[in-house]
């Protein structure tokens, strides 16, 4: 396969996704909310914003979000798009950047036009096609991934023999406003930027990069407009918010701490799924490879080193998730590439008589068959069992393809809030004549507000709708006189697989109930 094919296979894969899987949970509301507010209301009106009234733990920058709003403003209004069609728009658009990003980076650890740099940047991009977790984040809005193009933009440049200072000052700068764990990539490149930059222009990327920090700090100062732990009485720094929090404060291991091996022996595993067997491989050929292709080769060593020593920092911190490593999988994946390109044209890292048998050629080529083979397999099985993962999304989205009577005041509590319900697919809700998105046909009521007693009758005489945690028969709330009944079964969310015979079928778990006031006419 040449490297057009593989690129327009990654491109089809990456868009398709947010397509059969439309909804979001929780760990990508901020940056969804935020895009949609702006879409919505601009920057003229932070009094409407989500985060003025769900803040969250912690504060995020404004300045990625806000970037990305800025890009898929121009299609929201010109196709006309609103609710669901507006978010996936959203999620298309930023898997398709990240696709894209992947080109100048497989150029730089395999740069030129020998068979061999053709070879692995086509497997390269292959292997992102089949790559269910890169398949499954790349159109996520968590903060990682909404700044993933990025990351990948600039390490194609610092990897290279000729780094820039641009390239210094984005992943800098990220690294600061957007995800601190970016100094992880940062880190073990010191040596070869400095080298390669000089101490003055070295200088000037880190004069350039505070000057960028200082403007998120206005911006996020501005829009917040409340304290936190750092900024009780004057300037907000977002993400030392969230670093003081999580990592000085240790809050973050309030939800599990893992042993060091933890990304080694599990997290990079499931990232890399099939293309973990190529790896070995990949990192063999890359070390023992000929002195006339250590010219070529010096950037994919860095990348190596680089996503080592990434791997090796973030194992210092007890909390582990897949997600703080996330940005190494492109890194981790040329490796293999590297390593299904010798499974298929040589040579084995194996003695000349034996690698040149017959039978071990055709093994290394049916083993690389296995990789490819596994990696679909996984894509196709994750992304079954994620889009059975959204409870909120699917009752939501219910609710308003039966719409009843209006009107319509819908009482969202936990469960459905975290499993799909955002502003965007929240279809009926009002917009104001100025937005860029569609205003609705109808407008309803979408509440989310927590700690509601039973007892508050006027609230409930005002709800005629509830997306609940708990069957509707059991919320009855009697002091306030107002009962609930069911309008369908309830939603599911995927709890696992079971085995039927030779089949797999999914076990599921009851989530969202769908529930009406029992006294409204139907």
């Amino acid at each position: 396969m040449s490297a057009a094919l593989a690129l327009l296979a990654a491109l089809a894969t990456h868009a398709a996704a947010p397509c059969l899987v439309p909804h979001s949970k929780v760990e990508e509301s901020f940056a969804l909310q935020a895009v949609h507010d702006a879409l919505a209301h601009g920057l003229r009106r932070p009094q409407h914003w989500d985060h003025v009234v769900f803040a969250g733990a912690v504060p995020r920058s404004f300045a990625p979000p806000l970037l990305l709003a800025g890009a898929v403003a121009v299609p929201v209004r010109v196709f006309g798009l609103a609710g669901e069609g507006a978010q996936v728009a959203v999620r298309v658009l930023l898997a398709v950047l990240y696709v894209l990003s992947l080109v100048p980076l497989q150029r730089t650890l395999a740069p030129g036009r020998s068979p061999r740099a053709r070879q692995t940047r086509a497997a390269a991009l292959l292997l992102h096609a089949l790559s269910f977790a890169g398949v499954f984040w790349a159109g996520r809005t968590t903060p990682g991934n909404v700044v993933a193009p990025a990351v990948n933009l600039a390490l194609a440049s610092l990897l290279s023999p000729r780094p820039t200072v641009w390239a210094l000052v984005l992943l800098a700068s990220l690294a600061a406003i957007a995800r601190a764990e970016l100094v992880g990539l940062v880190l073990p490149l010191l040596p070869h930027l400095l080298a390669a930059l000089g101490l003055r222009r070295f200088f000037l990327a880190t004069v350039l990069s505070v000057l960028l920090l200082g403007a998120s700090v206005a911006l996020d100062t501005y829009r917040w407009q409340r304290p936190f732990a750092l900024a009780r009485g004057g300037l907000l720094w977002a993400e030392a918010e969230a670093a003081l929090f999580n990592v000085v404060d240790g809050h973050a291991s309030d939800w599990g701490v893992l042993p060091a091996h933890a990304y080694v022996t599990r997290f990079l595993p499931r990232l890399l799924s099939g293309a973990l067997l190529a790896l070995p491989f990949g990192i063999t050929s890359l070390l023992s490879a000929p002195r006339e292709s250590a010219t070529a080769d010096r950037s994919a060593r860095r990348a190596l080193l680089v996503a080592a020593a990434h791997v090796a920092l973030m194992s210092a911190l007890p909390h582990k998730e897949a997600r703080f490593v996330a940005h190494t999988l492109p890194l981790w994946l040329h490796l293999a590439a590297r390593g299904l390109v010798t499974l298929t044209h040589g040579p084995l890292p194996l003695p000349k008589a034996l690698s040149a048998q017959g039978f071990v050629r055709f093994g290394a080529r049916l083993g690389a068959g296995i990789v490819v083979l596994l990696c679909m397999l996984h894509l196709g099985i994750g992304h079954a069992a994620s889009a059975a993962n959204y409870p909120g999304g699917e009752a939501l989205r219910w609710l308003h393809e039966h719409p009843p009577a209006a009107p319509v005041h819908l009482h969202i509590e936990p469960a459905a809030a975290q499993s799909g319900v955002t502003l965007f697919n929240s279809r009926f809700l009002p917009r104001p004549a100025d937005a860029w998105l569609a205003a609705p046909p109808q407008q309803w009521v979408y509440d989310k507000r927590e700690g509601v007693q039973p007892d508050d009758e006027a609230y409930w005489r005002r709800v005629t709708h509830r997306l609940a945690d708990a069957p509707c028969a059991s919320l009855a709330a009697p002091h306030a006189g107002v009962r609930w009944r069911d309008m369908r079964p309830p939603a599911t969310d995927f709890a696992g697989w079971r085995r039927s015979g030779w089949r797999l079928e999914p076990r599921r778990h009851a989530r969202v109930w769908v529930c009406e006031r029992a006294d409204r006419e139907r």
